[in-house]
Parts: C-alpha cells; structure tokens; sequence
C-alpha cells in the first residue's frame, strides 16, 4: 500500500485536498470518483524514495520525448514493450532513465499518466496533467500532438531570445578582450616612457595610468574579484533552474531592463498563454490551469500576478477582469481574453496572443540586431578613443616640457 496526495473539486465546485491509502492511484481515483468528486491531481508520496533524483529535462529532451512518444501512441503498440524498446534505443541518459521507470510501473499495472506523474522532478508539472486528461478522453495522441507542437514553440522561442543577446555579447566579450590586453600591455610602456618626460602630465592620461596600474600590479586579484562575480551568477542562476524559477527578485530586474525587458516579458506571456490553451483545450479547471500555465511561464513576478487572478476567479469573478487587476497584462490582450469568454473560444484567442507576443519577439529581435552592432561599435570606439587621447596628449605637451615652459 501507498498513500496519495489529492487534489478535487466537489459537487460545489469547492476545492478538497486530503491523502489516501491504497494500491495504486487508480484506486484512489475510483475511490474519490463515488464520492462524487472530480479529481484534478494525484501525488505518489512515497515516489521520491522509491526513485533516484533524476535532473530536469530541458526543452531539447522535451521534444524528443513527446515526438517519440506521440509515434508510439498513434502505432497502435502495448505501452509497456514499446517503451521499454523505445528506451533502449535512446542515446540520451535522462530520457532512457525516465521510460525505464516508465515502463516498470506500467508492468505494474499503473496507468501511464500514474507513471508520469512519480517522474515529477524531471517533467513540468502541467506534462501530467495533461497526460491524464487525454486518458479520460481516450485521445492520448492528441494531448502528445499538442505536447510536441508545445514544446517545439518553446524551442523557437528560446532560440529568438538567445539570437537577441548573442551578437552584442560576442562583440562585447572581443571589445573587453582588446581593452584589457591594451591596457595591461600597451599602456605601461607609454608609462615607462611618461616617467622620463617631466612635469605634469594630464588628468585622462593620469586616470587612464591608475586603471593599468590596478590591472597590472593587481592582475591576480581583479580576476579573482571578475571570476567571483561570474561564478556566483552562474551559481544563482543553476540554483534557479533547479528550482523551476529564477526568483521574483531576479525576474523583477530582469524586466526591467533596457530593450531586453520587454522581450523578456513578452516571452513569459507567450509560454503562459500557449500553456493555459493546452489545459482548457484538455478540460482541465480553469483554476488549476492557471495554476500550472503559471509555473509554465518561468517568471516568478508573472506567477505572483497570477495567484492574485486565481483568487478572483475562484470567488466567481471574470477571468479578464482579473487579468486586468493583476496589472501584469496590457489592456489589448484583456479585450481579446473578454470577448473569447463571451463567445466561447478562449483556447483560440489565447493561441492567437501567445503568436503576437512570439511576432514581438521576432520584431525586437529585428530591431536589437539591427541596431545593437552599430550602438555597441560606437561605445567600443569612445573606449578606445579615450586611451589613443589619453597616450598622446603628454606628447602634444612633450615640446613644453622640454623647452622649460
């Protein structure tokens, strides 16, 4: 015997949490079911002793999995033999340990989605669900459609986001590489010839002097200081991930920055509005949709946002007009969440608000690419600039100097 978590909605409509004891969660399932209650999600408590803590899949595994798995479910095939075929067929050591477990529990007699859902620390928390849904409905290939459409979105989406930050990195990252070796290795034979001149020398040629005095006597410790700071960015952000979310604090900073600010809220509210469609479309509460839409989204300042929308419509108010309150959504995508209410087709109007965020995107992206280079080239040049007039500026003075003047 196992216990359960669950989650389910009464007759009312009021939500009941509680644990139970049994064989499997198809038990619990039926036994919640003559209680009249609509269940929304069971949990194997016990699942994280019974498994070894695997690392969460990324997008890429994603998309493998869902293409392998939609095949398998439109062949026809028994699950368990399939998968377990499947799995030793698969290079990749996160998927294959996954379908391993898979097909254990599946031999054992659980259902697929009771399966998926003790793989909870590798899988989004919305992949169960969803799985589940398609059970009840007897349309699992259309719940593995939707996942691999899903996840193939957020592939081209986090592809758009890295296209917008990758060039001006790279031109960043050589600008820094020529600036430090200049400064380290240029400037302090102008300093040795500087000291044979006399007198006063410039205040640009004397701060420019400071700064490869630091560089160059203190070499060791200005890397140690930059490495420091890298690797505790790298740090916060593997802890983040682990997580499922990069903080509010984080993602509150993260929205606010220039131009990349707003292509990165624009890409939160495509995953949360093509997440919330996938679990209307499955006939998930609209409740726990939100919920699950939220974690999907990967923004921390989003989902906060979010949990004030839930408290709204649970006490049966409209969920446009609590889009609108939570203040994290502008008033056009509201119009169009409130007019697809009224006529019934707020999966349709969702999709269409997660392609306008992703033609946003697309159009920063444009728009960074186009004027990223240009602006960065002319900071670069400023830099560079300084240090050519710094250098020379003692030897536009050096005939003063030696006249006596």
């Amino acid at each position: 015997m196992a216990r359960f978590r669950y989650r389910a909605l009464d007759q009312a409509g009021n939500p009941v949490e509680g644990d139970m004891e049994e064989a499997s969660a198809r038990r619990v399932m039926a036994a919640l079911e003559e209680r009249g209650l609509q269940v929304n999600s069971i949990e194997d408590m016990d699942a994280a002793r019974k498994f070894p803590k695997r690392a969460r899949l990324t997008w890429n595994d994603l998309e493998i999995l869902n293409g392998q798995l939609l095949m398998l479910v439109k062949s026809g095939l028994p699950l368990a033999p399939a998968i377990g075929a499947m799995a030793s067929d698969l290079r990749n050591p996160r998927i294959r340990g996954i379908l391993e477990d898979v097909r254990r529990d599946l031999e054992e007699g659980k259902s697929l989605s009771e399966a998926f859902s003790r793989q909870e620390r590798s899988l989004p928390p919305l992949y169960v669900t969803l799985v589940r849904a398609g059970e009840h409905a007897g349309n699992l290939s259309a719940v593995f459609e939707a996942l691999t459409a899903y996840s193939r979105r957020m592939l081209e989406l986090r592809s758009s986001m890295r296209e917008v930050l990758t060039y001006p990195a790279l031109v960043v990252i050589a600008a820094a590489c020529v600036v430090f070796f200049v400064v380290t290795k240029v400037v302090p034979v102008y300093a040795e010839i500087f000291k044979d001149f006399g007198g006063e020398l410039p205040a640009p040629t004397r701060l420019l002097l400071s700064i490869s005095d630091v560089f160059v006597n203190h070499l060791a410790g200005s890397l140690a200081a930059i490495a420091l700071f890298l690797g505790l960015v790298l740090f916060a952000w593997s802890l983040a991930w682990r997580q499922g979310s990069s903080g509010y604090g984080l993602d509150w900073v993260k929205l606010r920055l220039p131009v990349l600010g707003p292509a990165y809220r624009q890409a939160s509210l495509a995953r949360f509005c093509r997440a919330f469609a996938m679990m209307l479309d499955a006939r998930v509460p609209m409740s726990d949709g939100l919920t699950l839409a939220a974690s999907a989204a990967g923004n921390a300042v989003l989902a906060r946002g979010i949990s004030d929308v839930i408290k709204h419509v649970e006490n049966g108010g409209a969920l446009a007009e609590g889009l609108d309150r939570s203040g994290r959504f502008d008033h056009g995508t509201c119009w169009l969440v409130r007019n697809a209410e009224e006529r019934g087709e707020l999966p349709r109007a969702l999709l269409v608000i997660g392609d306008g965020c992703e033609r946003s995107i697309d159009w920063m992206r444009r728009w960074f690419s186009l004027f990223a280079g240009p602006i960065i080239v002319i900071a670069v040049g400023i830099v560079i600039g300084f240090i050519v007039v710094s250098l020379y500026l003692p030897i536009f003075t050096l005939g003063d100097v030696i006249s006596g003047h």
